[in-house]
């Protein structure tokens, strides 16, 4: 199992507070059944530039790396704030992708419409670096709720969508994520966990429910995760998520 989206590194950013709570963190993650975590702190541009960002983040690793349990991977990301307002060069955000692939994950504003310019920005983000976006947790998103045809306007740019595991099992969120699911539109799933708190190591959740899916939609996501970190093209399956008096289909 593969966890997509971790803040386990310690004191880089709202996540693990110190080492012990990072390897506390993963040793759960292993009992779990998860093989490899997919590291992504946040990224808001606001107190580092992208180097001084990397550079620190490689000293944690570097302390973290010994501790690591065994038979467990750790892959490298960030999980970067993009907005229209966001004024770090594209070139310079295109270093935060995750390690040895084109894939970075980005995060949306948290409103509830998207301006025009929004996506203008991230198309020409696109184009400019040939980053293929995966935006992180689209179950946070009030936009997306209020008009989940967005998600079908991010498809068609050639964005892929990770959902956090809790809103597969949340009244009034699980509709929507598990709509996403068996149309094929989720590409990544994580815990989105800070801490051995409120927030968490809760992947067995989600294998469990995975298990009472059809096998064709198991398959595609392992194979759409494993193909992330190999660096394989991955097409996004195109499909409108309808909402209809507060449900999704």
């Amino acid at each position: 199992m593969i966890d997509f989206h971790s803040h386990v590194l310690a004191n880089l950013d709202d996540g693990a507070k110190d080492l012990e709570t990072s390897i506390k963190m993963l040793e759960e993650s292993k009992r779990q059944g998860v093989k490899t975590v997919v590291c992504t702190p946040h990224y808001y541009g606001k107190k580092r530039g992208p180097e001084q960002f990397l550079n620190k983040r490689a000293a944690i690793i570097s302390s973290l790396h010994p501790h690591v349990p065994e038979g467990m991977q750790l892959r490298f990301g960030a999980e970067v704030h993009f907005s229209e307002d966001t004024m770090t060069a594209f070139e310079d955000l295109a270093s935060l992708r995750i390690e040895n692939t084109r894939y970075i994950m980005i995060e949306l504003p948290f409103t509830s419409r998207y301006s025009e310019k929004l996506f203008e920005k991230i198309e020409a983000f696109i184009a400019e670096t040939d980053c293929i976006p995966l935006i992180a947790h689209v179950d946070r998103y009030f936009a997306i709720y209020r008009k989940p045809a967005i998600l079908t306007r991010l498809a068609e740019m050639g964005c892929l969508f990770q959902v956090n595991v809790e809103s597969f099992f949340f009244k009034g969120v699980q509709g929507l994520v598990r709509a996403m699911l068996k149309k094929g539109m989720v590409h990544a799933v994580g815990s989105d966990m800070h801490n051995m708190e409120n927030r968490r190591p809760n992947m067995q959740a989600f294998a469990e429910l995975l298990q009472q899916m059809p096998p064709e939609v198991q398959e595609q996501l392992r194979q759409t995760q494993e193909g992330i970190l190999e660096n394989r093209t991955i097409v996004p399956t195109v499909r409108r998520v309808r909402k209809i008096f507060g449900k999704y289909f």
